[in-house]
């Protein structure tokens, strides 16, 4: 089944990353307090589309949790997660579970995120 989602992500979304309007390769750290996104890269963004490297993290999306090794979302490396709207990329906060830091890979779009194709 998970290989299933996988190859419909490839197939739905992939091909739509050559056409992203901004990017960032960011380090996450296991720094107190976490590692938000960058402001300036996602300014106009509507969502973001990230994947995870080399380490896992903790994150969060409500903007007042702070992420720690016991807290928050786990997301392991070379899994996606999809922010669907520009409160969740403001609100993210990434903390790395371990002594290694993580990669996180995020493309951010100005177009709406759409359920459907339109026709």
């Amino acid at each position: 089944m998970k290989a299933l989602w996988v190859t419909l992500f490839l197939v739905l979304f992939l091909p739509g990353f050559a056409w992203a309007d901004s990017y960032e390769s960011l380090t996450i750290t296991n720094a107190t307090g976490g590692t938000s996104l960058t402001a300036s890269i996602y300014e106009k963004a509507k969502w973001g589309a990230c994947r995870l490297e080399i380490a896992e993290i903790r994150y969060t999306l409500d903007g007042k949790t702070t992420p720690t090794s016991t807290v928050g979302v786990v997301l392991e490396p070379l899994e996606w997660l999809i922010l669907e709207n520009l409160i969740q990329i403001r609100n993210f906060r990434g903390f790395a579970t371990g002594n290694t830091s993580a990669n996180l890979k995020c493309f951010y779009f100005e177009r709406e995120l759409q359920a459907e194709p339109t026709r």
